[in-house]
């Protein structure tokens, strides 16, 4: 019964880390509400609400990982790729 209460717990300070990741609160919300089932969409994270708005962060996020990894491929630094943004 007691490592039923540990599993437990750590399963939701695992979501809870997506908070200090930049998910919206109401995805963390709903997978600790929901289980990681019922989702919207799923993408960088599982999303549970504002859908669309959500899948234009995750085509932003595409888009710049895919700026970086060509950047990368050129031979461009990532220190240099973070000076230029700065």
């Amino acid at each position: 019964v007691i490592w039923l209460f540990w599993i437990n717990h750590f399963i939701k300070v695992i979501n809870e880390i997506g908070l200090f990741l930049g998910y919206p609160p109401h995805d963390v919300e709903g997978v600790i509400r929901h289980g990681g089932q019922n989702f919207l969409q799923c993408g960088f994270w599982k999303v549970y609400d504002n859908e669309k708005a959500v899948l234009h962060l995750f085509h932003c996020y595409a888009a710049c990982i895919r700026r970086v990894y060509d950047s990368l491929q050129e031979g461009v630094s990532l220190q240099a790729m973070i000076c230029s943004a700065a």
